[in-house]
């Protein structure tokens, strides 16, 4: 009898550190790494360029990051993407082409391929301990025409785990709100006519000097006209004609002769 009390109550004291062991075990394998991540920088306009900055914050007690990568939205692509640099930090881009190309900011020719992801690499030692802050800054353009843009984010730590901020991930993606484009104000319509003005004063401008020169040039041929001498007219002389000899008609006897 003493026995099974006492086999009964070794089991039960078994049970009991197994289910301790389970308990403590549980939330170091499923609970997600805790790690904070925000989005902002310019806030993005339709058909405009941006400068949008991530923030990570590693709260891993243990474990540094050593690798983000941004996942660009693809229902939407965006011409262009270019990430700044970071001390300690390498960023790899990777490409994918597109069916329709879009016009991009700089030069007049279509974008056939975009960025789809940007991923930056800690060199060795600079790897974000924990309790660090990291920014990460995407330039990009032109912005697509919708009210939102969201980002996933999967960050990568030294002991192998990964955290992902994207839908249906441990964390959700980043949302951030776009404003429409900015429209022309009527002030600057109403204001247009105001070269007309400049134009008006410059062909008064214009006929001025030429009445002025014309002026000129006629003062000056005056004034030379006067200074040159009279021309006096050509004398003419008229040879009057050689008087002629008289015929004189001598007979000689039945015959007549001229002397």
């Amino acid at each position: 009898m003493r026995f099974a009390r006492n086999g009964v109550r070794t089991i039960g004291l078994v049970g009991l550190g197994l289910l301790c062991l389970g308990l403590a075990a549980t939330p170091a394998t499923a609970a997600p790494l805790p790690t904070q991540v925000t989005v902002g920088g310019d806030t993005p306009v339709q058909g405009d360029a941006a400068k949008l900055t991530f923030t990570i914050t590693n709260e891993h007690p243990t474990s540094p990051i050593n690798s983000v990568q941004i996942l660009i939205p693809e229902a939407n692509p965006i011409a262009e993407v270019f990430p700044l640099s970071v001390d300690g930090w390498a960023p790899a881009i990777a490409m994918r082409p597109i069916d329709q190309p879009i016009p991009g900011l700089h030069g007049p020719l279509p974008i056939k391929e975009v960025v789809t992801t940007v991923t930056w690499s800690a060199f060795e030692g600079a790897a974000l301990a924990p309790g660090g802050t990291l920014k990460l800054t995407l330039s990009m353009g032109p912005i697509p025409l919708v009210s939102t843009m969201t980002f996933a984010v999967v960050e990568t730590h030294a002991d192998g785990s990964t955290v992902r901020w994207a839908d249906g991930g441990d964390k959700p993606a980043l949302s951030l709100a776009v404003n429409p484009a900015i429209a022309q104000p009527e002030a600057a319509t109403d204001a247009a006519p105001a070269p007309a003005k400049e134009s008006d004063s410059g062909r008064w401008w214009l006929y001025g000097a030429l009445v002025f020169i014309a002026a000129v040039t006629a003062f000056g041929v005056l004034r030379q006209k006067r200074a040159k001498p009279a021309v006096e007219p050509a004398r003419v002389t008229i040879a009057k004609p050689a008087p002629t000899r008289g015929r004189e008609l001598v007979k000689a006897g039945s015959g007549e002769s001229e002397n």
